[in-house]
């Protein structure tokens, strides 16, 4: 079952992206950090049919790393990448006596937990149950090792005008993770628009 379908069961319940960026720095259309963030986790980003790229807004809940709009402006996508070459060099030095250390490929439910506590109105103790995504289903359609999702009410200092949130988290080991949050006022008008950004980022 495609991912994006399995999200709509999921939501009752309770396509590929056009205009791929090219890994070449003199593409004056690609910020640096957007590049650099691609290069160093070894993913793609697909610029989503119609959609146009939207200032960063800092805030105090989650940092971002590049977002998105849809031509209505009814869904706004934020991307969140995190190369792990630092982590896992760090993993993998050698250790003194007695001197702990955590496998940063066992992390990532644990971080995108983190996440959703930071830019949720929801009490962690009450915030939606992170669901995995089928291993096979993952790795053919993001080349990702682990990949869930779930959904959340923002605050407003991170959602702005944007009330509903589906976060999608994304893992491959010993290259990257990365979160792709889904902005949109309500659950209905998300579900109307994700699907042409659903894989608009993903592993090489």
């Amino acid at each position: 079952m495609k991912l994006i379908l399995l999200l709509l069961l999921i939501f009752c319940g309770s396509a590929f992206a056009q205009g791929q960026v090219e890994m070449k720095r003199e593409d004056i259309s690609v910020p640096a950090d957007l590049f650099n963030a691609l290069k160093r986790a070894e993913m793609i980003f697909d610029m989503p049919e119609g959609y146009k790229a939207v200032k960063v807004i800092p805030n105090p809940d989650m940092d971002y790393v590049y977002a998105v709009r849809s031509p209505d402006k009814k869904l706004e996508v934020r991307y969140v990448i995190w190369p792990l070459d630092s982590q896992i060099a760090e993993y993998n030095r050698p250790r003194k006596e007695g001197e702990t250390h955590v496998d940063p490929n066992t992390i990532t439910k644990s971080l995108t937990l983190m996440h959703m506590a930071n830019i949720s109105i929801t009490p962690l103790d009450e915030l939606q149950e992170i669901l995995a995504f089928d291993s096979e289903a993952v790795k053919h359609e993001f080349n990702a090792d682990w990949g869930a999702t779930a959904s959340l009410f923002l605050r407003k200092s991170f959602g702005g005008k944007y009330e509903f949130c589906s976060v999608v988290a994304l893992h491959k080991d010993k290259v990257a993770d990365a979160w792709i949050f889904f902005l949109a006022k309500n659950k209905d008008e998300l579900l109307a628009h994700m699907d042409a950004a659903f894989h608009s980022l993903r592993f090489r």
